[in-house]
Parts: structure tokens; sequence; C-alpha cells
């Protein structure tokens, strides 16, 4: 074994066993997170029933009594209801979570779910970007993927030789001893998700980083600010109406009102975005007291460097392109794991012989 290789394996492998634990539960965690929707939909489901609606809604008949209800929060609504479906509003204050199950026609409030944070996704969200351990677990999660980043290029350079013998399936998972069986496993899924891996963790690196960054940007100025009660927005509604107007070819996918109630953000997707533009990131801002447009962003029309921060949310978790592409998300999100655990097992193999050899030479 040359130098150069020898230097490449024991980077790769101490790197890899000080993600590995991290990796295996991210693995896991994000793998699960393909199917948040699903999950939140099931949570939603015994709260969605109403009877005697025709599909329509209206924003304005609920959310003026939110907004007195609940002062200081952001109110969100992410999809809209169809026939018998309950409106549903998703709250936030700082970390606190609420959803808020409205009458769509009434305006009626049918259920509150106090603790949001305590639905599954969300836990699963949670460990997966912080470990539950708040702003010191974004940034070791940020390092673990820098390293992970690592562990991977420094992979590619020791079993280069290898890529395509296993591509064209020369190298297979074999099973002579228990050390070959996962050295071998180790190698082979290696190879075979390697793309999937670069693309993990390039774009959960660029939502790891930019979570990083504003929490600086936050945490470098705080201020005790008396929580003012947010000014009354004339009609949501109208704003609706006027962006479908101006923008007929902007599907709106979410509304967003700031606890400040200053503006209001719809943001969406454009026809003819690809998928992997994200469901949320083409937007258009309105004053939310004169109901004039200040702002407005469209994928389309961005830069690569503009889009790729937010197209890396759909891409990180398999969010375009419907079931087939989240079961293969899914399949792939495991396979983290399985190099976790094969790593480790082939370091074990590795320390045991050193000893048994060690043990020899002593006799």
């Amino acid at each position: 074994m040359s130098r150069k290789h020898k230097f490449y394996f024991s980077f790769h492998h101490w790197c890899g066993l000080f993600v590995g634990l991290f990796m295996l539960s991210m693995s896991i965690t994000g793998a699960l997170l393909v199917f948040s929707d699903e999950m939140t939909e099931h949570i939603n489901s015994p709260y969605m029933q109403v009877s005697n609606t025709d599909g329509k809604f209206s924003v304005d008949a609920s959310f003026k009594q939110l907004q007195k209800q609940y002062p200081g929060w952001e109110l969100r609504i992410y999809d809209w209801p169809k026939k018998d479906e309950a409106l549903v509003y998703e709250m936030r204050k700082k970390d606190e979570r609420k959803r808020v199950f409205i009458d769509p026609v009434k305006g009626t409030v049918l259920h509150v779910l106090e603790d949001a944070n305590a639905t599954l996704p969300r836990k699963l969200i949670l460990l997966h970007y912080t470990l539950f351990a708040g702003a010191t677990g974004k940034v070791i999660i940020m390092i673990v993927g820098l390293l992970f980043a690592a562990t991977l290029i420094s992979g590619v350079l020791l079993y280069r030789k290898s890529i395509v013998k296993v591509l064209s399936f020369k190298i297979k998972i074999h099973g002579q001893t228990k050390r070959a069986f996962f050295s071998s496993l180790h190698r082979v899924v290696g190879v075979w998700t390697l793309l999937f891996n670069i693309v993990i963790v390039t774009t959960g690196l660029t939502l790891s980083i930019n979570i990083v960054r504003n929490l600086a940007k936050g945490g470098s100025t705080k201020m005790a600010v008396k929580e003012a009660k947010a000014p009354p927005i004339p009609s949501v509604d109208t704003v609706i109406a006027r962006a479908t107007a101006e923008y007929p070819d902007f599907k709106i996918n979410n509304i967003r009102i700031p606890a400040k109630g200053d503006i209001i953000f719809l943001a969406g997707r454009t026809n003819g975005d690809p998928q992997w533009y994200g469901e949320f990131y083409s937007n258009v801002q309105y004053d939310a007291q004169t109901l004039k447009v200040v702002k407005s962003q469209w994928m389309k029309k961005a830069g690569f460097t503009d889009r790729w921060p937010v197209m890396s949310s759909a891409l990180h978790f398999g969010n375009y392109g419907g079931i087939p592409v989240k079961i293969l998300y899914c399949f792939f999100g495991f396979m983290p794991a399985i190099l976790s655990i094969s790593g480790f097992v082939i370091w074990r193999y590795r320390i045991n012989a050193k000893k048994k050899n060690a043990l020899k030479k002593s006799i």
C-alpha cells in the first residue's frame, strides 16, 4: 500500500468513524422525512372533515380573528381546502408551533393542535436539523455535513479503481467471510449511491450553512422588543384575487403573514417551472395596508446562484416527482446508515486483527 493510499484510507476511516453515529441518525430521519407531507396529512385527517361546503373558502372569514387571538404569531397557510375540507393555519412564534383547523366558509375554529412540535414529522425535522440541541445542534450538523463531504471525496480517491468494476458487476457483495461481506457491502453500496450522496451532501450543506448564517445574524442583534399588536389587514382575499389576475401563470401554494402584519407574502410556482424549483420559492409580496406589490421573486428569472439555495430543499428531501421519486429517495436515504454500520464493523475487524497480531508477537 503506497503512502498516498494509506493517507486516503486513514483520512477516510477516521472521518467516517467521527460522522458515523450522526450519519446513522441523519440517514434514518432523512429517509422518513421524504414522506413528511403524507405523515402530516394523516395527523390532520381527524380534524379535516367539514360538511356542506362547495370547495370555496374565505381567508378573511377567519384571518382577522386569529390575528387578534394570537398576537405576535406568524400565520401561514400551505394548502387550499378541497370540498368538505377544513382550512389549516400553521401558527409560528419563535420555536413554538400550533395548527388551527378552520371552517373555510364560516371562519369558525374547529380544532387547535396546541403543540405541533410534538408531531412525528416535526420531531424528525428537529432531530435531523438540530439533534434536539438548538443552535449548538445546527452548528454540529453543518460540521458533520462538511466531514461527510470529506468522507465522500476520500472514498472516491480510495476506491476510484473499483468504481467501473462495481458498476459493471465485476465486484459484487460476497460472504466468504464476515469481514469480506462487510467490506464488499461497504464498497458496492458506496459506489452505487455515490451520485445520490453527492446530491444529498451538497444540498444538505447548502441548507445547513444558510441556517447557521441566519443564526449568526440573529444572534448578533438580540434586543428586548416589546410585542406590538399587528395592525388590521384590509383583505387577504382581495390580495389573492389581485395576484391571480396580475400573474395568471402563478399558482399560489402558500400565504405567509409575519407577526408584525406589515406584508402579505404569497409563494408558489409559475407554469413551466421544473418540479425541483420547489413549491414555494417564487413569490410576490404585498404591502398589508396599501395592498400594493413591494417585491417579487420569480425562480425562472433568477440566476443559478440565486436558484440553488432555494432548490436545495426540494432536491434534498425529494419533494418533486411524486411518490415514485419519494420511494427512491427513501430507499437511497437509508444507504448512508448502511455505510455507517458497515464502516464501523470493518474498523472493528481491523482493530481485532491488530490485537491478535500484537498478541502473537508478544508470545
